[in-house]
């Protein structure tokens, strides 16, 4: 580029950042009503939130799960996000940079298509491909999670490997860590996923890649064992021990136990979903998609076989570049335009058949509707939201809401021992209870809290308040 000069973008390159400014806003619109409109679907989101709060108010501990921040899950990216979200709009500033996030994706993929398809049109219709890619827009739209922002620096981290840009590649691995403890794990497969030119080289990929295992085994092994609940390590994997080494042993001496897993209805359609998107083209590259083997092998063993959730967001940069390589793969014996129609095909029955999306089969626009209901809880949290010092208890749809805050609970836990309480008396029973005799709680909880010296100051629909 001449000094002075503006840069100049080609067509193809103006398409791909073009979809990705198209999907930023349709789906930060669609993130934000569905937060404004009360359909969260757990309380994910509020984890963040209170996290963000806390770490601001020098509260280094998770109030859901009880358990130090640092154990919870690695992830320091929350640091500077905390001083941000202490000068921007609460949460919904936190759902539209998450959907930047992903919507820069875009541009890696971008570079890396149109240098693996051999032009720029290719890299074009790789990043459409990405953007339309159903686990894509199915972590988009589930909460928010920092992982979900460690797609992007993860795909720029295989293209600078594959372009032998090792800086780079070292800064976006250190951005893909700092999301969460498994972008360790990708690392150490990225390096094994490229192919080495020298034998030296490859000996110091090796052992990269040791270190970069021993340092999640290290968090994982050491550090969430003995400092953290494993909460979450329980409700996924607690059937196969009650630490990460014991279900490690016993998943090497039952192997059988995995294969159950793998060989289940959920497990083949979870698999399907990833694939067929794709046009199973990573199947035709698997040393490239190596990079999502780990996230997929944890999914299949504790059956986290959701596509719309985050689950799967640390799997989405190598089955991209599996595809991108195994569709070159095609081309070798195929026209050009044939494979990347095929590509372009693919990517576009998936969205319809796994998406999330407004062009999807799935999507449905009543969870991103403001209501009546919606307009009812506004309301009811309104003296809530106006006492940011006061304890509460609340539902999973709201806690997102309330949760800046130095204590707030998920309902019906802590009703009676805070200052406000929010009830929905028609609440669908939480897993282990069937409708009655959850319903039959509820009602005994709100008689305890007015017995403790509750009263009732509002209620609309379903949802009662209380007030100490």
């Amino acid at each position: 580029m001449t000094p002075g000069r503006p840069l100049r973008l080609s067509g193809p390159a103006r398409i791909a950042l073009g979809a990705g400014a198209l999907y930023f806003l349709c789906f930060a619109v669609l993130s934000v009503a569905q937060f404004e409109g009360f359909h969260s679907r757990s309380y994910d989101l509020a984890i963040s939130v209170r996290m963000l709060w806390g770490l601001r108010h020098a509260q280094f501990h998770e109030v859901f799960t009880d358990q130090p921040w640092l154990a919870f899950h690695f992830e320091p990216i929350l640091l500077p996000l905390a001083l941000l979200d202490a000068v921007l709009p609460p949460v919904n500033w936190l759902l539209c940079l998450q959907t930047a996030a992903l919507a820069l994706a875009a541009w890696p993929a971008y570079r890396m298509g149109a240098r693996v398809l051999g032009s720029p049109r290719g890299g074009a219709l790789a990043a459409c491909v990405l953007l339309v890619y159903p686990v894509l827009s199915g972590a988009n739209l589930f909460e928010f999670h920092p992982v979900a922002l460690a797609v992007a620096p993860g795909l720029a981290l295989l293209d600078a490997l594959d372009r032998r840009a090792h800086r780079q590649a070292w800064l976006w691995a250190a951005l893909t860590a700092a999301c969460r403890e498994d972008g360790f794990n990708l690392l150490g497969l990225a390096l094994l996923s490229v192919p080495a030119a020298t034998r030296s080289e490859r000996m110091r990929r090796l052992a990269l890649a040791g270190c970069a295992f021993a340092a999640y085994g290290l968090y994982v092994g050491v550090v969430q064992p003995r400092w953290g609940s494993l909460y979450a390590f329980r409700q996924w994997f607690g059937g196969l021990g009650a630490t990460p080494g014991a279900a490690l042993g016993f998943l090497l001496t039952h192997p059988g136990a995995a294969l159950r897993n793998a060989a289940s209805f959920s497990t083949l359609r979870y698999l399907l979903g990833l694939l067929a998107p794709l046009g199973f083209l990573p199947l035709l590259a698997p040393r490239r998609a190596l990079p999502a083997l780990w996230t997929l092998t944890v999914n299949v063993i504790g059956g986290t076989t959701s596509l719309d959730s985050h689950f799967s967001a640390l799997a989405i940069p190598g089955l991209f570049v599996g595809a991108l390589y195994g569709a070159a793969r095609l081309r070798t014996r195929l026209s050009p335009l044939w494979v990347e129609g095929f590509f372009g095909a693919a990517a576009l029955v998936g969205l319809w058949l796994f998406g999330a999306g407004p062009l999807s089969r799935g999507f449905d626009r009543k969870d991103y509707a403001v209501d009546e209901q919606s307009a009812q809880l506004a309301t009811l949290i309104a003296p809530i939201q106006a006492a940011p010092a006061a304890s509460c208890s609340v539902p999973l749809n709201v806690i997102a809401h309330v949760a800046q805050r130095p204590r707030v609970l998920p309902s019906p836990r802590g009703l009676g021992e805070v200052d406000f309480a929010l009830v929905d008396l028609a609440s669908p029973p939480v897993l282990g209870s069937d409708a009655q005799s959850f319903q039959r709680l509820l009602h005994e909880r709100v008689a305890q809290a007015l017995g403790a010296g509750m009263r009732i100051v509002d209620q609309q629909g379903s949802y009662v308040l209380l007030r100490r």
